[in-house]
């Protein structure tokens, strides 16, 4: 469900279920016009988040390939809307983008100090060959909605008006910066990622 959106954006306003994954787009469609084609390459997207505890980040592929990415979370300033200088909230572990196309998880144990919008991390950490992913769209006519899950787990795009992101190149692989680096480059063609909540 999509809350209230103004000037400012979107605002969750939908219950908190355990369980329920939530989007960072409403519109998707599967692409390999992502930004995510290089080791090093770093790519964060806002989302919006309640207050609790998380249990799995992850992403969507629907045609493999031969590449390595890291999932985390930073906050988002309000003052700049970036995740720029930001202490990572979760550094979690690789996805294999090789692996069986589907929503591709990690686990993760954190918990969301407070609501509001946090910025879905994606480092690749090892590149040969970019997936398909789902991405967002600015298309109104293409794959309206998100993706059902194939358990049937509840899912809710809960962060709208905010396509685009930011992306980093040259960043040292293994790990999530544990502070977000500095300069963004504004970024569009999204990768989609999503939060479950705990």
């Amino acid at each position: 469900e999509v809350g209230p959106l103004g000037a400012g954006g979107g605002e969750f306003t939908a219950p908190r279920i355990a369980g329920d994954m939530l989007s960072s787009a409403i519109t998707v469609r599967p692409s390999t016009l992502h930004n995510i084609g290089a080791a090093g390459t770093l790519e964060v997207t806002p989302i919006w988040l309640p207050a609790g505890a998380i249990d799995r980040l992850g992403v969507w592929s629907t045609v493999a390939g031969v590449s390595t990415w890291r999932l985390g979370l930073y906050p988002i300033n309000a003052d700049t809307w970036t995740p720029a200088g930001e202490t990572a909230v979760v550094a979690g572990g690789t996805v294999n983008m090789n692996a069986t196309p589907g929503l591709l998880t990690v686990t993760v144990s954190a918990t969301i100090p407070t609501t509001g919008w946090y910025g879905l991390a994606i480092l690749c950490d090892a590149y040969s060959a970019k997936p398909t992913v789902y991405g967002q769209s600015t298309d109104a006519t293409a794959n309206m909605g998100t993706p059902h899950l194939p358990d049937g787990t509840r899912m809710r795009g809960n962060s709208p008006n905010r396509l685009g992101g930011w992306r980093w190149t040259g960043i040292a692989t293994g790990a999530i910066p544990a502070t977000c680096p500095g300069s963004p480059t504004d970024a569009h063609s999204m990768v989609v990622g999503y939060v479950r909540l705990a």
